[in-house]
């Protein structure tokens, strides 16, 4: 059989030495950054030696690299493929005694004119990778054979052109990880020339953009689009060792108006998806008491021989809703209403009887408090990161506060700590962590985030108005809509603030041990006749003392009795109307270590932890032998 060369060019032979020099003399470059350097470099740096070198290499099919690459070749800054080539300066001339200036009238001011020129985006060479086709369906889904192109089951659209690697390296689309609000993201892994993985990635692809969103300026941040650019910031910040999701790359593909994201793969999937366990069993006992408590007619209803009828319905029961009835007896209809003691409403009609007919259980088992205060550590210590960066200044680039603004539990991803592996997944899915391996979490989906374009002192201002939510929703904080902001006498910016109680509504969830498999919904208070049910964030202020009927305990949502006044004080800290009333992050970051510590260190909170896996990510992990 015919030696098979490691690469098929000269220039593999000289980017792939190149490559690890750089890694290891730059490590705070991107992918990106290194593939536009190497690029450059061949083009206007190599020597005639370095590519007579490369060359008998590739004559010769080495199936190794013994090309030495030179340290002092490698530029100080990155660089990319249509940089200009180095020159050398000349040595300046002495400069000559300067003449007394001619006093002239002075040129009137030119009028300011239009161009063609967006100095906000990269350069079409950049930007010329082909990427799939992927646009959306009317039904906001992408069509069978579009999902078919995106995990690469057509030769043409695999990732292995985009992602230069050795000729023995391949890539391979296994399966879904899930579809976001702006994009459809999936599982890609890579294996060796024994079939053996070596890495995964999650590959998410953004659909193509209207042209109106493409060139709007607003979604744009250092000549990338924004979540790009800010994923990209916080990696040089080295982000991933605090809790951000790692990037890995991207690709942006100017005529289809589009571009794709590498991350790394989170194999125990969502926080929401993750904690099932726990959610599932008090979302019973929820609906129990619900039936028993609230609808005692519907109850005794369900009894009779013709079973469930609204004529026999007792409708002056007070707390009975005509739409409870609708709900009910229509199942498939829906109601912009919603109160948080009719969760039942997702359930099949057996499984409401089924309820109607049990008695109320037992207190289920709940979230062990040691890991929410890992949880809650681990997210300050990412909205630490975001808010004043590492290092202030990388490169050219001043940092600048970055706002996540779209914080909710399907956003926060779930990772094995390194050395932790929980136990073998059984039959059931469910892993089983003590509190010495514990997973981490890290905080993902940054497609909405931001930071700033204008300073302070500028005239025009684009926080708030630009990055304000029309609608409302249970999981952001009052200030992100714009009937907040119509209340102020003077516009109230999106800061750290705002993500403060974007952590405090994860928290509450948590402590609740998620009180609604509805990921729009958000804290509301479980005690006081005026109050009770209400939403915090429902345009109504509130005083930082109603926060005491939050996590009170009450029927039927007892679970918040299962943890400590500190971890509610701290939530209900984050929790407060005005974002200027939060507690700071510094010294949230104080409660949550001291906490942590201590619950870690406490048998009684630190149990085992419970812990939903995915089946499919199961199936790939590093190490195993890749079956097609």
């Amino acid at each position: 059989m015919a030696r098979k060369a490691l690469y098929k060019t000269d220039k593999g032979y000289y980017q792939g030495a190149y490559r690890e020099s750089i890694k290891e003399h730059r490590r705070n470059w991107t992918l990106a950054q290194v593939t536009g350097t190497l690029a450059w470099m061949w083009k206007h740096v190599a020597t005639a030696a370095e590519r007579a070198e490369c060359l008998r290499l590739r004559v010769a099919k080495s199936v190794d690299n013994p090309f030495v690459a030179n340290v002092a070749n490698i530029p100080q800054d990155p660089k990319s493929a249509d940089d200009p080539a180095p020159v050398v300066a000349p040595i300046p001339a002495a400069a000559p005694i300067p003449a007394a200036a001619p006093i002239v009238a002075p040129m009137p001011v030119a009028a300011p004119t239009n161009d063609r020129v967006f100095p906000y985006m990269p350069s079409l060479q950049e930007m010329d990778v082909e990427l799939p086709v992927f646009v959306l369906g009317p039904d906001g889904r992408a069509a069978h054979d579009v999902r078919e192109r995106l995990l690469g089951k057509r030769g043409s659209d695999r990732i292995d052109d985009l992602i230069e690697e050795p000729e023995r390296k391949r890539w391979h689309g296994t399966h879904w990880l899930g579809q976001g609000a702006t994009g459809y993201c999936a599982h890609w892994v890579r294996t060796d020339e024994h079939n053996i993985i070596d890495k995964r990635l999650a590959v998410r692809d953004i659909p193509t953009a209207p042209p109106r969103d493409w060139i709007n300026p607003i979604n744009w941040r250092d000549q990338l689009p924004r979540e790009i650019a800010i994923l990209r910031r916080l990696h040089e910040q080295n982000g991933h060792d605090h809790n951000i999701h790692r990037y890995e790359g991207h690709n942006l593909d100017a005529r289809k108006r589009r571009y794709r994201v590498y991350t790394e793969v989170c194999e125990l999937g969502d926080l929401l998806s993750a904690l099932d366990p726990y959610s599932r069993d008090w979302d019973r006992r929820r609906c129990q008491f619900t039936w028993h408590g609230k609808h005692p007619e519907i109850t005794a209803a369900i009894s009779n021989e013709n079973g469930l009828n609204e004529d026999n319905l007792d409708l002056r029961v007070d707390a009975v809703r005509r739409e409870v009835f609708e709900r009910y007896l229509l199942l498939d209809r829906q109601s912009e209403a919603f109160s948080p003691y009719e969760e039942y409403q997702h359930l099949s009609l057996n499984a409401l009887e089924q309820i109607a007919m049990e008695d109320i259980m037992e207190h289920p088992k709940h979230i062990p408090e040691a890991f929410l205060w890992r949880v809650f550590d681990q997210l300050v210590d990412a909205l630490l990161i975001m808010q004043r960066g590492a290092d202030p200044l990388i490169g050219d680039k001043r940092w600048k506060e970055i706002v996540h603004k779209d914080l909710h539990l399907c956003n926060i991803f779930v990772k094995r700590t390194e050395g932790g592996p929980g136990s073998h997944p059984p039959d059931d899915g469910i892993i089983t962590f003590l509190s010495n391996d514990y997973p981490q979490v890290v905080m993902a989906d940054f497609d909405t985030s931001f930071f700033d374009l204008q300073d302070d002192d500028e005239e025009y201002q684009d926080n708030p108005e630009q990055y304000v939510w029309e609608r409302p929703d249970g999981r952001y904080a009052p200030e992100s809509f714009q009937v907040f902001q119509n209340q102020q006498r003077l516009p109230i910016k999106l800061t750290s603030a705002t993500d403060v109680w974007g952590v405090g509504q994860i928290m509450w969830n948590l402590v609740m041990n998620i009180p609604c498999l509805y990921t729009t919904f958000g804290p509301f208070f479980d005690r006081g006749e005026e109050s009770y049910g209400r939403r915090l964030n429902n345009g109504i202020p509130h005083a930082n003392d109603d926060l005491a009927n939050l996590l009170s305990g009450d029927e039927p949502f007892p679970v918040s009795l299962k943890y400590s006044e500190e971890l509610k004080d701290a939530i209900w800290s984050c929790l407060r109307y005005m974002p200027a009333e939060r507690i700071k992050l510094a010294e949230l970051k104080e409660i949550t270590v001291r906490n942590m510590l201590f619950h870690l260190g406490n048998p009684e909170s630190s149990g085992p932890l419970y812990i939903n896996a995915s089946v499919e990510n199961e199936l790939y992990r590093v190490g195993d032998r890749y079956n097609c």
